[in-house]
Parts: structure tokens; sequence; C-alpha cells
């Protein structure tokens, strides 16, 4: 039932914006998100709604989301694993984030670094960076491999000394 409503409710979004009413559009849209979150072409068609509205901050953000539930779902890693009918919408997507996504990205930062300091978002302003390729730095350590962000400046020790955390043993023994 929940599918058989996020289908309405996506064709009614695209009636919407085949006609120009890209409001009514991503309010359609919305509702079948809010019916199916996981669903990565309802993330598509969103992004669609917003850059057809030159919304390009939340375009990017909505295109982003549609590919990460993709891969979640081991879909969009590569040509073949697109349908056909949507490869185009992908493929743009795909370019559309990867154009404009340090824009956004350092967008969201803005509003923490004007409430706690720009020194003290340093290292995750660096971390944001090294995603980005926009810095190479790497953990020193040979063991440290993350697999999605590098947080420089955080302990490269494998194991954190317990005395550092007087309170433990308080609270085991509790």
């Amino acid at each position: 039932m929940t599918q058989a409503a996020a289908n309405y409710l996506r064709n009614q979004a695209l009636q919407f914006f085949n006609a120009g009413d890209f409001v009514r559009a991503e309010s359609q849209i919305r509702a079948a998100i809010a019916l199916l979150p996981d669903a990565p072409i309802l993330h598509l068609d969103h992004g669609q709604i917003f850059e057809r509205q030159n919304n390009v901050d939340l375009a990017t953000r909505a295109y982003f989301r549609a590919v990460m539930k993709a891969r979640a779902k081991g879909l969009w890693l590569d040509d073949a694993s697109v349908s056909p009918q949507v490869l185009p919408q992908v493929l743009h997507a795909m370019q559309f984030v990867e154009t404009h996504r340090d824009g956004v990205l350092h967008a969201v930062l803005e509003p923490l670094v004007a409430r706690f300091g720009k020194n003290e978002l340093k290292r995750v302003t660096q971390a944001l960076n090294i995603y980005l390729g926009l810095d190479p730095s790497k953990p020193a350590s040979p063991h440290q491999r993350p697999l999605f962000l590098y947080v420089p400046g955080l302990s490269e020790t494998p194991f954190v000394d317990a005395a550092r955390f007087g309170w433990m043993q308080d609270a085991l023994d509790a």
C-alpha cells in the first residue's frame, strides 16, 4: 500500500513538474519521500524540482541523498547498475553534485564557524577539505585507514589508556 501511494504521489509530482507547477510538484514528492524515505528515485525527482527552481543548494543535497541511498542498495555504482530509463538523470545528478558539493558543504559549516569560531572548527574544516580532495593529508599511522572521513588531530593510538577516564572505574563498580 505504501509503495502504491508513493507511486501515485510521484506521478502527481511529475505531472505538476511537467506543467511548470514546481511548488505543487515539490509538495507531492516530499509526501512520497515521507512514505518511502529510502527510495533513490524520489530524491532524484526532488533534486530535479529544486534544480528547475534554481535552488542549487537544495538540488545538490537532494541529488546527493539520491546517490547515497542508491549506493547503499548496491545501485548506481556504474552504468550497468542504473536502469536505462533513468541513466541520463542519474549521470546528470552525479555531475551536478560533483560541481556543487564543495560550496554546499562549506556553506553548512558557515553557521558553525560563526557560532564557535574558525579555530575551534579547524579539524572539522580540514576533515571536510580532505574528504573533498582539497587537502592530501593522511593519518600518520599505517594502522589508521578510515573508510569515510579522516579527522586530523585525533589520537591515532589503537587503544586509549583507561587511566585517562578516572570516572570509568566508578561507573563500572556501580
